[in-house]
């Protein structure tokens, strides 16, 4: 059986502030590894609160979770598929192909700094101040949609991973672009 969350919802726009702006940045391999360890804690945290096992974690899972974001980040698109084979980070059309295993659950998610006159009064902007509060912030995001929960809470889940890519798209009003993978094996 094949489970896939393909459900898009529209979350909160994320406004990223630093002293110095490498911080939050992919490239920045001290936080990022922050923020995925924190997740990682976050996800087990919350399984336990709600009598599950803890999950434990997989550098392959994780290998494919960078993936899909980069490629979604290149396709400036968040999708559960990869439709695009001529993306450099095209990996297999769904995340079973993606990561060779019979079945997974799959969350994904963009986060963005708009700063464009055509910025929409809905747009809630959050300020984000440290890895805690980035991967806090996301996960609580997973966590208020329901199939995206169901995907952390699924008690036939042994393995999961997380990665997020961003990058800086100058001069475009978008900017410091985010996508991030969670996946459950």
């Amino acid at each position: 059986m094949k489970k896939i969350c393909l459900l898009i919802i529209c979350l909160p726009i994320i406004v990223f502030t630093q002293p110095n702006d490498e911080c939050y940045r992919s490239s920045n391999k001290e936080f990022k590894d922050s923020v995925i360890e924190i997740m990682f804690t976050l996800v087990n945290k919350h399984r336990v609160s709600h009598n599950l096992h803890k999950l434990k974690w997989s550098d392959k899972i994780q290998k494919s979770c960078l993936s899909h974001s980069m490629y979604m980040a290149y396709q400036s698109l968040m999708t559960h598929t990869e439709t695009n084979k001529s993306n450099p980070y095209y990996t297999g059309a769904h995340s079973w192909h993606r990561t060779g295993l019979d079945m997974c659950g799959e969350n994904v998610l963009t986060g963005y700094q708009y700063s464009g006159r055509n910025a929409k009064s809905w747009m809630y902007m959050k300020k984000i101040k440290n890895a805690e509060e980035l991967a806090t912030s996301w996960f609580v995001q997973w966590k208020g949609s329901p199939s995206h929960n169901e995907n952390m809470l699924d008690k036939q889940w042994n393995y999961m991973a997380f990665d997020y890519y961003g990058f800086v798209d100058v001069p475009s009003e978008y900017y410091d672009n985010m996508y991030a993978t969670q996946l459950f094996k």
